[in-house]
This record gives C-alpha cells, structure tokens and sequence, in this order.
C-alpha cells in the first residue's frame, strides 16, 4: 500500500464521461468518506480526487488500512492506502 501522511491524490483513468463512486471504507469495509458520487463530465482519461485523511465530520481518522473504493456501472476497483 501507499503510505497516506496527510493529503494523497488518488489518480484513476476512464474510458468516457460515467457516473463514479469513488469512496474510502476502513479496514472493516464501513465508509469513513465519499469523495465522488456524480457524473464525470471532464471526460475519457486521467482524473484525480483529494483525500485529505478525514471521516464525513472532517476529523482525522486513526492511522491503518484503508481503500480507495472505484465503482462505476460494472467496473469495480480498490486501492490500498496506509495511513500513518
């Protein structure tokens, strides 16, 4: 996994504009933050999201597993992140 001091940028590619969910359970698997939850209109290509180390209330998770969750129509992804 990529160690997550504070911000990381979680980069993701598509194939064309699509409705994505992109957000990041705890090692549990419960939601701690949803960071996209709409139609990417920019386009195919390369994209980026900001994960700034926070739960939905703003405060600073515990250090551990986490995943960068991808979902859009069939396509399902993860992606590890430590934190520290």
């Amino acid at each position: 996994p990529n160690p997550v001091l504070a911000d990381t940028w979680i980069s993701f590619t598509l194939a064309d504009s699509a409705f994505l969910e992109l957000y990041i359970p705890d090692g549990e698997g419960i939601a701690v933050r949803h960071l996209l939850g709409q139609i990417v209109k920019d386009g195919p290509g390369y994209h980026e999201a900001r994960w700034n180390g926070t739960d939905a209330v703003a405060a600073q998770v515990p250090p551990g597993l986490y995943w960068a969750v991808f979902t859009s129509g069939s396509d399902f992804r993860t992606q590890a992140l430590w934190r520290e």
